[in-house]
């Protein structure tokens, strides 16, 4: 039978349909905010980028003062770029093990990673370090020579350069100057706050099928949710805990109006930061009846400029117990001041001036030990601190063993 030829016109389409898959890029941006700089590997001049711009290797995307921006990656998988970031796209591989690396340079990527297969992978390298992931959420910084490594939810592998890997729960970060090794320890407040400012930009609509928003505390609503008219948008709201009395902190629309009611006081309205964050100081606003170590129950609601609203309800116990130093011991070991037990709680502990990793529980990580050049002859601080903000202080007395004199010269 003669063969048919191919129609001139329908070359190109049977171009992208096979090469498509080829030439596909499994980066794009969905979300860009201020002046954001994309310079292409092929040494184009940088140019400002737009929603749609796909990114491939070798790629730099800069941010400036004030701007953002959020990516996605073929897997739903999501990066939220911070301000004053520079990142270059290190690796990127689709289809049935899908691949990303990201080098970090400087500034902040917080990510929402989708659940990984066997041999897909995610990961973040800076100066400092590699973080690499699984399916969870977190945040890396660099500035300087040091890096920060903040773990939101799931797990994380921290690795220092020339050094063995770290396990990262949700609720910890580790610390990495360039160097050095990582210091382990647990979230602070002021770095969950901003976690969950970065994770609020990337929306509903934006965020992995299986990806997991901040959710409302046990016992409340996270979303119910009453549209305004038909084609309105959802309202969103997404409550941050553990709470730092007596702030309420978490996530809402750009422009979202946030009512907080505490035992059925009203406790505050305002629209929420640029940021999508807010925070209340619950205690000024309920004078009457001040928050005291009692069930608590709050109320939360959101409306956002289509009136479609959401709501959470839950109870808290508002703490204000300081963590307890009974539980640490401490012992000299051959160069290093070696601490045992734990503060009770998840929190931070810091012993002259050197920060002590716990893990989630509040027990000293095994082995620990500070060295002896960083321990003074006598009075030395400890200080502790739990989630909720509530501090301990002591003196630990330290007698270094005197070092025998050098033998005398011949």
């Amino acid at each position: 039978m003669k063969p048919h030829p191919i129609p001139f016109l329908l070359l190109p389409v049977l171009a992208a349909l096979l090469l498509g898959p080829l030439l596909a890029a499994p980066a794009e941006l969905v979300g860009v905010e201020g002046t954001v700089e994309l310079t292409r590997v092929d040494g184009e001049a940088p140019k400002a980028c737009k929603v749609g711009d796909r990114l491939y290797v070798g790629d730099r995307l800069r941010t400036l003062a004030g701007a953002g921006a959020q990516v996605r990656f073929a897997n739903g998988s999501l990066t939220a770029v911070g301000e004053k970031t520079i990142f270059t796209v290190r690796s990127l591989e689709e289809g049935t093990s899908m691949k990303v690396g990201l080098n970090l340079a400087s500034g902040s990527l917080f990510s929402a990673i989708k659940k990984l297969g066997a041999n897909e992978q995610f990961t973040v390298h800076t100066p400092s370090a590699v973080a690499g992931v699984r399916g969870t959420e977190l945040g890396v910084q660099h500035e300087g020579r040091r890096s920060l490594i903040t773990v939101h939810q799931g797990r994380v592998a921290v690795t220092a350069m020339g050094q063995p890997a770290s396990m990262l729960d949700a609720g910890q970060a580790a610390e990495i100057e360039e160097g050095g090794a990582a210091i382990v320890r647990a979230l602070q407040e002021d770095e969950r706050a901003r976690g969950a400012g970065f994770f609020g930009r990337l929306t509903n609509a934006q965020r992995p099928a299986n990806g997991s928003n901040l959710q409302a505390p046990p016992g409340g609503t996270n979303g119910s949710t009453n549209m305004a008219r038909p084609g309105g948008r959802r309202a969103l709201l997404n409550i941050l805990q553990p709470i730092r009395p007596p702030y309420l902190a978490g996530v809402a629309e750009k422009g979202a109006r946030i009512t907080v009611k505490v035992n059925d006081r009203q406790a505050g309205e305002e629209r929420s930061l640029a940021s999508a964050a807010f925070r209340f100081n619950l205690d000024g606003a309920l004078r009457e009846d001040p928050l005291g170590e009692k069930p608590n129950r709050v109320d939360v609601r959101a409306e956002n400029a289509d009136g479609a609203t959401a709501q959470a309800s839950f109870t808290v116990f508002w703490d204000r117990t300081p963590p307890s130093l009974s539980g640490l011991v401490w012992r000299l070991v051959p160069g290093r001041l070696l601490i045992e037990g734990g503060i009770g709680e998840a929190g931070m502990l810091m012993v002259a001036g050197v920060p002590v990793p716990l893990d989630p529980h509040g027990r000293v990580i095994p082995g620990f030990g500070i060295p002896l050049e960083r321990v003074v002859e006598g009075v030395n601080a400890v200080f502790a601190s739990d989630r909720a903000g509530n501090r301990v202080n002591a003196n630990w007395v330290v007698k270094k063993p005197r070092q025998p004199p050098p033998p005398p010269a011949r």
